[in-house]
């Protein structure tokens, strides 16, 4: 029997009396013999006592038949007159001092609520996860000691991101009263939905004497796999982060975006929000922030889309700088981040961060601006049908900068993507003609590349009594000359550089 109990039969006899007779057959009278009147050791049977003879062999199929009848009144419980042939093994339950009407019913719903709980949520459970009510172990002073508590305790389970040191629900209780009995029923919900460890201030009991396993043999489960195609914002939860870039950004006229963080991630979210790559895809996570485009105060947002073999989506907003976009694609894809703004189309390739060729790739420089002032004196002659004259302007260089479009007017700009526009900050003064600084006219401006290319200067000035000297560069730019010299014809006088004057311009690479 359990927990070493005895059934109560009802042939047992107090310690000492004489033994039971075999089932189904009277017992033996002894011949001549007398019980004593008080014990004696060892003195039954009576030594001149002779057994009787064995009894008649019955047959076979009466014993069968007999055994039959006794093994049903066993299953039964019963006797043949109606009498408990088991003393009830079940223990003792109680609930606020009353007997709990069908205690097994209760344990027995609340073990479908937990099932469905444990579907819905993506966890795990075994053969040995079954409801328990929680007898404490030291019963309240005047409780009744049989008295459980007012939830019931159900696992083991073990839910995504759990703890295998923490596998038990708990249902809260409601009573009924239905006379000397109550009757329980289980909240629909566990009053928490992550398991704890069942305190050891109580004991798990149930009516059948099931007992709780001492050990938690259940493994935290894995994620479920997202949906297919999946674009989503969220934490990445348990999952290292991703490498860091630092190059990989393209900024337009209105706006920009760098890519700060990219790569595949086996899973993301926490808990029950959690999801895996679907099958036969991945999941790239990538960071984005926002730069200001070249003419913008502030940047603009909602231009970013993601495009691959699904078409163009446009690209979640991470709420918070701890989240990240998350895109399901087929194993080895390479969607690409595009942005399209000030008449061009730029992209960055997923998840190795390379730009597009079309990209306007001076924008993504960190080194466009050169401030060092350099000085130099320019010898000119001015010659008509009247005569020539000459003068020395006295010339500044007070810097350079690299651009795509010219901000004075917008519809100047490189004329391809991979260039940039090299403005300079020159002007001078002249000694014979008072006021200025003045620019110089494009005629007199070239730029020597380290190659030995002649590049010739532009005025993009949107005034024409105006000098905006530009020239067209590489946007890898990083060293050349400007050289002040050659001659020009306007307004029927040809000026000529006759001294002409150097002035190197260099950035630093990246």
């Amino acid at each position: 029997m359990p927990d070493g109990e005895r059934a109560g039969f009802p042939w047992e006899q107090p310690a000492g009396a004489a033994p039971p007779p075999p089932v189904g057959q009277a017992a033996p009278v002894p011949p001549q013999w007398t019980p004593p009147t008080a014990p004696v050791q060892a003195q039954w049977p009576a030594p001149d006592w002779t057994p009787p003879p064995p009894p008649p062999r019955r047959s076979r199929r009466r014993r069968i038949a007999l055994l039959a009848l006794v093994a049903g009144l066993v299953a039964a419980g019963l006797t043949a007159g109606g009498l408990v042939l088991f003393g009830s093994s079940s223990p003792a339950l109680t609930f606020q001092g009353k007997h709990i009407d069908h205690p097994e019913r209760v344990l027995a719903a609340t073990e479908t609520k937990v099932r469905a709980t444990v579907h819905d949520r993506h966890g795990a459970l075994d053969n040995n996860t079954r409801c328990y009510f929680a007898r404490p172990k030291q019963p309240a002073a005047g409780a009744n000691k049989n008295d459980v508590d007012t939830a019931l305790r159900c696992g083991p389970v073990l839910f995504v991101d759990g703890d295998t040191g923490r596998t038990f629900l708990s249902y809260t209780l409601s009573a009924a009263n239905s006379g000397g009995s109550v009757t329980l029923t289980a909240a629909d919900n566990p009053s928490s939905d992550e398991p704890a460890a069942v305190p050891t201030t109580v004991d798990l009991v149930r009516p059948d004497r099931k007992a709780a396993p001492r050990t938690n043999t259940l493994s935290v489960p894995q994620p479920p796999p997202a949906a297919k195609n999946a674009l989503l914002a969220d934490d990445l939860g348990k999952v290292a982060s991703p490498k860091q870039l630092d190059t990989a950004f393209m900024v337009s006229l209105n706006t920009g975006v760098k890519l700060i963080a990219v790569g595949i991630v086996p899973r993301y979210g926490q808990g029950d929000d959690a999801r895996s790559a679907p099958p036969g895809e991945e999941l790239i996570a990538f960071q984005t922030v926002d730069e200001p485009g070249e003419q913008a105060e502030q940047p603009s947002n909602g231009s970013l889309t993601l495009s691959d073999a699904n078409g163009s989506r446009p690209v979640p907003l991470a709420p918070a700088s701890d989240q990240w976009d998350i895109v399901a694609e087929p194993a080895g894809a390479t969607p690409r981040l595009v942005l399209k703004d000030g008449g061009y189309t730029q992209t960055i390739t997923l998840p190795s961060g390379n730009l597009g060729a079309s990209n306007l790739a001076v924008l993504t420089r960190s080194n466009r601006l050169e401030s060092t002032q350099r000085n130099g004196d320019v010898g000119v002659s001015f010659s008509d049908a009247n005569g020539s004259a000459s003068t020395t302007f006295h010339a500044t260089l007070y810097g350079a900068k690299l651009d795509f479009w010219f901000l004075g007017n917008i519809k100047q700009h490189a004329s391809k993507p991979g260039d940039a526009l090299l403005f300079v900050h020159m002007n001078y003064t002249d000694p014979q003609a008072p006021g200025g600084p003045y620019g110089f006219d494009p005629g007199f401006l070239t730029l020597k590349m380290p190659n030995g290319v002649i590049v010739h200067a532009r005025n993009l000035a949107p005034d024409p009594n105006k000098v905006a000297d530009v020239f067209e560069v590489p946007a890898t730019f990083t060293s050349g000359t400007v050289v002040v010299t050659g001659s020009f014809v306007q307004d029927g006088v040809t000026a000529t550089v006759t001294a002409p004057a150097s002035f190197p311009v260099s950035f630093a690479a990246g």
